[in-house]
């Protein structure tokens, strides 16, 4: 059944890629042949910095006629303004649905490219040194505790505020264009990345952050204190997708194929705590 389930995850996600590989080549064309040199720019979610950056590394190591320059790690609603602002990166892979939805409605990537990449858990992390060891999201939100979260750019922080409207502390259930509400008023501090809500929370500036599962390994000095119910927010999926505007299409295909597919980027992502989805 697991060699079923993987197989059926090969083609499916080989036929998304082969999607996008199509709708980018018929919008930027496809001259580029297996083995011209070519450097690709990947804007991707920050929270992909670490293992994106040793993905990368081992691509180019099996592959050397492909080099990486210049890839941003933002979060991803600033990779969006980025890219409305003339960035034209080869891939695009964001945190949220909702900022990769952005991309295809401004025309800079195709509506069938995107497929889903990642998925990734919502965790409440304290200090390694505090003596909070489990706690459920009611007592996370109880007013006892300070806290961080992402802000409106962050998508960690738009799943953080799912979860807390379904403990009364978050005016939206959507997790955007609300206020905190409740016993934690005033006691929740918004960072524009989740390296800074995985800082606050190591510092001891804040009791308690709201992060993804992959940052605890990849930040240090945390230690999860919860792992937020998936109910309680939206999935968190990772979509990626070649960009109309590549000038690389088929070797940017080819790289997510890559990644999708091989032991080796396996591994990867399981070091860092991503999941593949599919």
């Amino acid at each position: 059944m697991k060699e079923t389930k993987t197989l059926f995850k090969q083609i499916t996600v080989g036929f998304a890629v082969a999607l996008s590989l199509v709708a980018a080549c018929l919008l930027a064309g496809c001259s580029a042949s297996s083995n011209e040199k070519v450097e690709l720019e990947i804007y991707a979610a920050n929270s992909l910095t670490d293992a994106m950056t040793e993905a990368q590394e081992a691509y180019t190591a099996a592959h050397p006629e492909v080099t990486f320059a210049d890839s941003q790690f933002e979060a991803s609603g600033t990779l969006v303004q980025k890219m409305e602002a003339g960035g034209k990166p080869d891939i695009f892979i964001s945190a949220n649905k909702k900022n990769m939805d952005k991309v295809v409605e401004d025309g800079l990537v195709a509506e069938d490219a995107p497929f889903d990449m990642f998925a990734n858990d919502l965790v409440i992390v304290a200090a390694d040194s505090s003596d909070l060891n489990e706690l459920t999201l009611q007592e996370a939100a109880s007013g006892t505790y300070t806290i961080a979260v992402g802000d409106k750019n962050v998508p960690a922080g738009t799943y953080a505020k799912q979860a807390l409207y379904t403990v009364g502390c978050y005016t939206n259930e959507s997790g955007t264009d609300g206020e905190i509400t409740g016993p934690i008023k005033g006691k929740v501090t918004e960072a524009d990345k989740v390296g800074s809500v995985c800082s606050y929370a190591q510092a001891g500036e804040v009791d308690l952050g709201f992060v993804y599962s992959s940052d605890v390994m990849r930040y240090g000095g945390v230690k999860v204190v919860c792992i937020v119910p998936s109910t309680d927010h939206q999935p968190i999926l990772y979509p990626a997708a070649v960009t109309k505007d590549s000038e690389h299409a088929e070797a940017a295909a080819a790289f997510l194929e890559w990644c999708t597919t091989d032991p080796e980027a396996q591994k990867i992502w399981q070091k860092w705590g991503f999941e593949l989805e599919g």
